[in-house]
């Protein structure tokens, strides 16, 4: 899920409370950089490692290290809930680390006949596909 969604995330807490999800890492790097700018080459770095961060110390460590090379990016960084983006914040319920991914692609994809039709069958539609995708 890209973080530039302003509405999405709200909408999937109201919706489906119990459903985790998480930022993808790439997608929130590319609008960092975009916003940002700086040396592209250790942004990336540093916000890899802060993501791949495997305990909370670490983290907290390596987010310091972000301060001092981009402070507008820490700030962003930091508004974000860390368990949306960090292994450290990971729930113990997570059966997956994966901090990039195309998951969202994929689905959008295959909801494409979906879109032009009204509100209530997207909805349809979409759950449709969500209990296929499942199984």
């Amino acid at each position: 899920m890209s973080d530039q969604q302003k509405g999405l995330m709200q909408v999937f807490q109201e919706m489906m409370p119990a459903v985790e999800y998480r930022l993808c890492l790439r997608h929130l790097y590319a609008n960092c950089k975009k916003a940002y700018g700086g040396n592209k080459t250790i942004l990336r770095d540093i916000i890899l490692s802060i993501a791949k961060a495997t305990y909370v110390e670490e983290w907290e460590r390596r987010m310091t290290k972000l301060i001092h090379i981009n402070h507008q990016c820490y700030e962003k960084l930091v508004s974000l809930d860390p368990k949306l983006w960090c292994k450290s914040h990971f729930t113990f319920l997570a059966k997956r680390d994966m901090l990039m991914n195309n998951i969202s692609k994929a689905f959008n994809d295959r909801n494409l006949e979906a879109r032009d039709k009204p509100i209530l069958n997207y909805v349809r539609v979409d759950s449709m596909l969500l209990d296929v995708s499942v199984c």
